[in-house]
């Protein structure tokens, strides 16, 4: 007698079939903010209910759902969880910037031998780090002059590493409090007072008024310590722009951002072993509440992976340390903006502070048990708005999943419309970065600055590249450069903007090294970044055939083609560094933004939470 037909008793093959059928969903899997968990891509609860029926059908779909279904991250948003990025984002830029601080002060003692340890450890850091901290002396050689002459009263927080001794509890001084809290000029700003551009001098306007709002004048005596750090997000914010820190500047800043943290700890660990006693002092004096319990070698612990979510504990250690009490009550809060007049109709506004995609992608999967793991075959990262961490670099926290699981394979995508401005990603100091945008947002430009666009792109091209060396095995991850809503314009500024960089950077190396006459160092493109547009290049063309995801850098859009560098050679053979540098300067120009791209102003106001007051004909 036969069985009776029921889906147990069907032939295998078939089964499978009916099974990837019921499970896969259309658009996969998707994970949600709030709940922290997957959905189906409308919103929906997954329905697994079929598991559940029989033994038998639970052991052959276990490994279904994960196989056949495409898991998507997007950008991590949640109202619960603002705030502590906002802290962690600050907090993880102070230790950086502490850091470089550090091993500038303590950079005359790095020796010959710990700079070949560098340069094996990090290829290229150990001579900008040397450049960084040779015109740190120059600075300070010449900053001595000007004081000399009355034209400055003293350096903020200017401690230097061959000073015997530093008193963390000396008071400050009353006339530096009083000439902080008026401006530099002695003259007290009003804080409504505005330039017609909104440029330099609107902020200069605004420093005094802000370092008061966020209470820098009260901690500890130590106010232009930590209003250069936290509000200008640099100790060195003058140094960085200027042209004697250009290669510095640019090494952490543009070409290898993604390693650059990782070389700073490392060099300070390397001079601090043997320079402890100074080191100590250093910590001493920057960080007041840093008691004789803590080792200096803390300092380095301290440090985040800037692809983590870090747990809150963490960040309240770190928060009580460098003493975070006013910006950290600041970031919790609402912002009052009726100050600003009619440039947005709501009474208050704060920040919406974000994970990345691969931020939240890390923490689903180290929730999960390694079989599970192992089921995975395809995630997408949409990092649809920028994010706390330096986000060019998360894919590197990506790196152990892949080697454990050689099938999975991750696809990030990267829209170059959030590049297009410097607005995009909300500030710690909301205030500041709002009034910095008032302006701005009132002509609601329809042009882009190359350069700024250039940079950004080329941070994350660079960190693409990277992963390689880091150990991400062939085929396991891609970055989707997605060129919507308009691959046209995406086009045109590869052909503009890229392609010419690059071609200037080949151009001025071939003069460097024929005509020996420029001693200077480029800053138009990295080795990483020419290489990653030169897979583009490369992929695109192979893509018109047999259409491939499995380089590193991928996009949806013509790149273009590299500009020949033999005009360019003859025409700056014999270049001084002042004609290179102007040529930098021309590079400065812009592109029209075309119709369909996204608004200055409603890609800045996606970044707040907004309450909105209620006036006539609003409801």
């Amino acid at each position: 007698m036969p069985l009776p037909l029921s889906l147990a008793t069907l032939p295998y093959e078939v089964r499978t079939e009916i099974f990837c059928y019921y499970f896969q969903l259309d658009g996969g899997y998707t994970f949600n903010a709030e709940s922290e968990k997957l959905v189906g891509a409308n919103g929906q609860p997954i329905d697994l209910s079929l598991m559940y029926t029989c033994r038998s059908i639970a052991d052959d779909t276990k490994d279904l759902p994960f196989t056949v279904n495409t898991i998507s991250f997007s950008t991590f948003y949640t109202p619960r969880w603002r705030a502590w990025a906002g802290r962690f984002e600050y907090l993880s830029r102070l230790h950086y910037f502490l850091q470089l601080d550090f091993i500038t002060y303590l950079g005359q003692f790095i020796t010959a031998e710990m700079y070949v340890l560098i340069e094996d450890k990090f290829p290229g850091f150990a001579s900008m780090l040397q450049t960084r901290i040779e015109h740190r002396e120059s600075y300070r050689t010449r900053l001595a002059i000007i004081e000399s002459r009355g034209d400055l009263e003293s350096e903020p927080y200017s401690v230097s590493a061959d000073e015997p001794e530093i008193d963390p509890e000396d008071e400050p001084n009353s006339d530096t409090d009083d000439r902080d809290r008026q401006g530099l000029d002695g003259n007290q700003h009003d804080p409504d007072t505005h330039t017609e551009e909104g440029t330099g001098n609107d902020i200069n306007s605004h420093r005094e008024s802000i370092t008061q709002d966020l209470e820098f004048v009260e901690i500890d005596g130590h106010a232009d310590y930590y209003r250069d750090l936290l509000v200008y997000h640099s100790r060195y914010f003058d140094i960085y722009h200027s042209h004697e820190a250009a290669d510095m500047f640019t090494w952490c800043r543009i070409t290898k951002l993604t390693i650059t943290r990782e070389a700073v700890a490392y060099s300070l660990r390397l001079v601090a072993q043997q320079q402890e006693s100074r080191f100590t002092m250093l910590i001493h004096a920057a960080l007041p509440r840093w008691t004789a319990s803590h080792s200096s070698q803390e300092m380095n612990d301290l440090y985040l992976d800037p692809w983590t979510i870090p747990s809150q504990s963490s960040l309240t250690r770190m928060g009580e340390i460098f003493g975070d009490g006013p910006i950290w009550k600041t970031v919790q809060g609402w912002h009052d903006v009726n100050d600003l007049g009619h440039l947005l109709p709501v009474v208050n506004y704060r920040e919406k502070f974000r994970f990345s995609a691969a931020a939240a992608a890390l923490r689903f999967l180290s929730h999960l048990q390694g079989k599970e793991r192992m089921r995975l075959r395809k995630v997408v990262l949409l990092e649809d708005h920028l994010a706390v961490g330096d986000p060019e670099c998360h894919a590197l926290g990506l790196i152990p999943f892949c080697q454990e699981n050689p099938r999975l394979e991750i696809e990030r995508r990267l829209k170059l419309s959030l590049l297009n401005n410097r607005f995009n990603q909300p500030n710690t100091l909301g205030y500041k970065h709002l009034l910095e945008a008032k302006t701005t947002i009132h002509k609601n430009p329809t042009t882009i600055r190359t350069k700024t666009l250039w940079q950004e792109l080329g941070s994350w091209l660079a960190g693409a590249i990277y992963l390689k060396k880091a150990g991400m095995p062939a085929n396991s991850f891609t970055l989707m450069l997605d060129g919507e809503p308009d691959v046209g314009f995406s086009s045109d500024f590869f052909d503009q903007v890229v392609h010419r960089y690059i071609a200037c950077e080949k151009a001025f190396r071939v003069c460097k090294a024929e005509a020996q006459s420029c001693p200077w160092n480029s800053p138009f493109a990295a080795d990483g970044v020419m290489e990653a547009v030169q897979k583009l290049v490369n992929q695109y063309s192979s893509n018109q055939t047999s259409p491939s995801n499995s380089s590193l850098v991928n996009c949806n859009f013509n790149p273009g083609r590299p500009w020949s560098i033999e005009p360019l050679v003859q025409e700056r053979f014999n270049w001084s560094a002042t004609e290179w540098e102007e040529e930098v300067n021309v590079l400065k120009h812009t592109m029209d933004l075309p119709p369909g791209y996204p608004s200055f102003s409603k890609r800045f106001l996606e970044n707040y939470e907004r309450e909105f007051t209620v006036t006539d004909g609003q409801d």
